[in-house]
């Protein structure tokens, strides 16, 4: 009889400790589906609308009036612009004039360098990318570090360094304001947002968290 009181009283002092260490507004943050070592989440998956980025579709549907091999690059240049803080038009539009949106590389179909902004041209010799993605992301960056930094922030000013024509700025502005006009065009005919859906796991607690299990506490020996 002693026995079976001492352990009901070390069995209430575990209930009443666990219940203090969990109170009732932690355990409600607690989630039920462990999906790996590092965070939990609750058993929903919601589903959400996210607004397209208006840019891209601007910019992929200007550079389809071109018949533009770069038309798939759209969001490289939107997210490469925004990466380096750059104007999304800027890094366009001079591929604008220095191959016609992508139509006119340095050697041509036979050997691609989709070089589409004569990044390194001089005489015979130009830079070659293993895409026009990486051509994108690699003028932007350069743009930005060594123009932008330095002070050759509007294309007038790139002009002094990036080509002996006197008239390269001018033309660059020329499809800046081309692209500038599309775009308010572009949101005049499509009054509607458009949206995509996605979905993502709802996240209920934090790396540090883990799951509360209660367990049943047995009184017998």
């Amino acid at each position: 009889m002693k026995n079976l009181t001492m352990k009901a009283i070390l069995a209430s002092a575990t209930i009443a400790t666990i219940f203090f260490s969990f109170p009732v507004t932690a355990l409600a943050a607690y989630p039920t589906v462990k999906i790996s070592d590092s965070f939990y989440v609750d058993n929903s998956i919601k589903t959400v609308s996210v607004k397209k980025d208006e840019r891209v579709e601007i910019l992929k549907a200007y550079l389809e009036t071109h018949k533009s091999p770069m038309v798939g690059n759209a969001k490289d240049f939107v997210e490469a612009a925004d990466q380096y803080d750059l104007d999304w038009k800027l890094v366009a539009s001079i591929a604008g004039v220095e191959s016609t949106f992508g139509k006119h590389t340095p050697g041509g179909a036979a050997t691609e360098t989709f070089n589409a902004w004569g990044w390194g041209v001089y005489g015979n010799q130009a830079l070659g990318f293993g895409s026009f993605k990486n051509g994108i992301y690699t003028v932007s960056r350069g743009l930005r570090e060594n123009y932008v930094n330095k002070g050759y922030d509007t294309p007038e000013k790139m002009n002094r360094k990036y080509a002996s024509s006197k008239t390269w700025g001018m033309k660059v502005n020329f499809f800046l304001g081309k692209i500038g006009t599309f775009e308010s065009n572009f949101k005049s005919n499509n009054q509607n947002v458009a949206v995509e859906e996605k979905q993502f796991d709802v996240q209920t607690a934090g790396e540090s968290a883990q799951p509360y299990k209660s367990m049943p506490l047995s009184t017998t020996s």
